[in-house]
This record gives C-alpha cells, structure tokens and sequence, in this order.
C-alpha cells in the first residue's frame, strides 16, 4: 500500500505489545522526521527531507538527505514498510537503522523517544483509556477551565486509514483544530484512537472489522458521557466521512443529543464507491470511453467483495485485478483494501445506512441533526450526504434535521475554487497545498452549541 501524501510526519502507527496489567497505555516511539514522498523517492529507502527538533533522528545524528534502507537488518524498499517497522516499537524501544549518506553505508542504534503529548491553551488534554473487548483504546480529551458540567462532542474520523489523533500536522485532517476550536468555546471533546493505531493496542488495523470499529465508538460514547465534568444530556457527535456513516449506528446503541456529519453518505457502499470513482476520473480529465472502460472492472471487484462476500485475495487470485484498480484500492500484499479487511466493507454494505438515520427519526429521544457538504466536495453528492437524511430523519420527527451546503469548501474543508481545484491539491499536482477553512469550525460550534443549549 503506498503512502500518497505529499509529505508525511514518521508518527509511528502500528499498535504495541504491551501487557493489561499495566495501568496506563505506553506512548508509542516518535522518530521525527519527514521523507520524500513515494512518488519522489529512490529506489533503495525512504530518504529524509526534514529532521524535526528535539527528536529520536536529530540526537541519532541523522541529516537531510539521508536514505534509510534497513531497521533491524530487515530491508525498507518504500515509505509503508518503514512505518511498518518502526510502528512495532514504542518509547525507549532501541532500534538499529541502516541508511546511505552520499552513497557510503553506514548505520546507527537509536532509542525512540516518545511521542509528544498534545498540550492545551487556555484548556487542559488529558489521555485515558477504555476498554473494547480484549484491547484498549486510546483516548485524548479536551476540558475547559472550570468544573462544568459542561457539553461534549465525541469526534468520529473520516477514511479507513491509521494516525495518531494528536498529530500536530490535523490528521485525520482538520481533527486536532476541531478539537482545539471546541475546547475555546467551553465543550469538552473526546477523540479516539483506532484499534492498532497511535497508542491504541489491537490491530494491525487491516485486520480490525467495520463492527469491531463500531463497538469502540460507542463505548468511547458511554464514557464520554459518564464523565463527572460532562453533561451527559449535552453531548454531541461529529463524524467526517466514514464517522457520519458511524455516527448514526454508535447513537443508536447509545443515545446523543446532537449529530453533525460532514461529507457522508448514506447509500449502498457498492453504488456510492463506483460513482465516487466515475467523478474522481472525470476530474483526472479521463474521456467518457475511458470511464466507461474502465468501471465495469470496479464495479466486478466491490460486487464480489461486498456483495458475494467473496475476499480480496479470492479476487485477485481468480483473475487479474487490474492496475488500475490496485493502485486506486491500495490493495496491498495482505491483500488488505485501502488498509482494511474485505469484513470492513463487507459489514457496511450489509446495513441499510438510511434505515438507521430513519429509525433515529422513529425515536422518542430523537437527536438534532445537521448534516454539511462542501460545495467542491466531489468524493459525495448532496443527496446522499444532506437532503436524503434530513428527509429521513424528519419523516419520524418534522424539524429535527437540517443541512447546508458550505460555499468553497471540499471534502476535506480545504478552500478551493472548483472541484478541479480539489482533486489537485489531494492526489494532482498541486498534492499538498490544501488550505483548511477555519469557517467551518464556526458553523459547527455555532449549529452545535443552539442544539445542545440547556432546556
């Protein structure tokens, strides 16, 4: 699976061993660095473009330029497997890097150091834990000053994919400015690490189901809620993406008094993926002949994945998968897709995702539900992200849902001009140089703190 961001933070993602006796979850290691990104980088590692301050690289003595091609004498041929590798390591873990420095080999011991903990300004971030089945999950919150108690919005991450929460850099995009944007304004926020991820233990995350991810989320709910510091009947979630498909799944095993869900979807995931592949070719400037050619092929894979359950692997062992696919799907040598099992996709396509918004609507306790878009966001269309479950929802209970159609604005909250625009700076030319749109933070504090105002 290919890294494809334009520079990527070595926050180490992979989950770590450790006992459940222990009282508190170790920190994972922090190498801290930055390396060209996989499409620029050399055939032989994973060269370093940007060594960070007061971290595991710079006391090591490493230096821009350098290309890492081993960690414990196990070869790094690209960016995955060197997160791979130093994942598996945690804080005063010691590991032993081979890397070229104008063409002569040379290698070093180095011992991680932890990663960096969030702080807060003018608020406090305090790191916890919950329990969710065998495992543990991390959990970072912000708090307030003062005793509360006080309204609480749990943040559910968009995409399939496996960083820490607390990246200073907003990945998953825009999550630590949310946060920060939140605990200003007097709510108390919950973020929560994926099974395998960041200080999570489970994983690796390309074996943790859709279900399992579920299951977490909702506990992280019910402990948000059962703080003493919180307002449990003012709380409130926030999903992107793949947490507005959540979203309405976690508050219908554990109540809410508000949703928020920014460029979701609520249709079959075979029929909104395909569509989502038609626009994303449009936009790379593919001919209609070449769309046209092309999507049967992807239109067969998520058919026997999702549909006929068959696996990634049974597919691309039965026939050629086509690169084009590959490549589109990150379908890696585990034949995990875009890191996930085939069970993640195959339980979300066995939900009838705009039944649940329906049934939310049915409930005597039925949240309020505001549902946003970005005008430029070409990853979903306005009905399945907005007017679908707002008629879903007020079918049950008139006047409970509303949406809005955010100017500007694409699926990331990027500022652009057109659609095109968006596509450039995500996976084009200009990958990279997106700008998030601070705008966004208002209307959601704005809507969410009239939802959650005390009656």
């Amino acid at each position: 699976m290919t890294i494809r961001t334009l520079i990527v933070l070595i926050w180490l993602t992979i989950p770590l061993s450790v006992g459940l006796s222990q009282p508190k979850l170790p920190r994972q290691g922090f190498f801290g660095a930055q390396f060209e990104p996989e499409e620029k980088s050399t055939s032989v590692g994973v060269k370093l473009i940007r060594i960070l301050p007061d971290s595991s690289a710079k006391a090591a003595g490493f230096q821009v330029g350098d290309v890492i091609h081993s960690i414990d004498e196990i070869d790094v041929p690209d960016n995955a497997a060197f997160l791979r590798l130093l994942g598996e390591k945690c804080g005063g873990d010691e590991v032993k890097i081979g890397f070229l420095r104008e063409g002569e080999k040379k290698a070093v011991q180095v011992v991680l150091k932890d990663r960096p903990k969030e702080k807060g300004d003018g608020y406090e971030v305090i790191y916890g834990s919950f329990k969710n089945g065998d495992f543990r999950q991390r959990t970072i919150l912000t708090r307030p000053p003062g005793d509360g108690p006080f309204p609480a919005v749990l943040l559910l991450q968009g995409g399939q994919t496996c960083f820490p929460v607390d990246d200073p850099f907003g990945r998953p995009i825009g999550f630590v400015r949310i946060a920060q944007h939140f605990a200003k304004n007097g709510f108390v926020t919950m973020r929560v690490e994926r099974p395998g991820c960041g200080d999570s233990e489970g994983g690796p995350l390309r074996l943790i189901d859709f279900d399992t991810e579920l299951a977490g989320n909702i506990a992280a709910l019910r402990k948000l809620k059962g703080l003493d510091f919180v307002d449990e009947n003012r709380t409130g979630i926030y999903g992107l993406s793949m947490g507005g498909i959540m979203a309405p799944l976690v508050v219908a095993e554990e109540s809410a008094a508000a949703i928020i869900v920014y460029g979701t979807t609520c249709i079959n995931w075979v029929e909104g993926v395909v569509a989502q592949r038609r626009r994303l070719m449009e936009l790379k400037g593919n001919t209609p002949a070449e769309i046209n050619s092309e999507l049967p092929s992807h239109i067969q894979f998520w058919t026997n994945l999702v549909i006929d359950k068959k696996s990634a692997r049974e597919i691309a062992e039965a026939e050629k998968v086509p690169d084009s696919i590959v490549l589109d799907l990150w379908l890696d040598e585990h034949f995990s897709v875009a890191g996930r099992p085939s069970i993640f996709y195959q339980q979300i396509g066995a939900r009838n995702l705009i039944s649940a918004w329906k049934e939310l609507g049915e409930r005597p306790d039925c949240p309020r539900v505001f549902t946003i878009k970005g005008e430029f966001d070409w990853h979903v269309s306005v009905p399945v992200s907005t007017t679908w479950i707002v008629d879903a929802v007020n079918q049950g209970t008139p006047n409970r849902a509303e949406s809005k159609i955010v100017p500007g604005l694409d699926h990331f909250s990027n500022r652009v001009e057109s659609a095109r625009e968006s596509y450039q700076v995500l996976y084009g030319d200009r990958k990279g140089e997106g700008r998030f749109d601070p705008e966004i933070l208002e209307i959601m504090q704005e809507w969410l703190a009239e939802a959650l105002v005390e009656e």
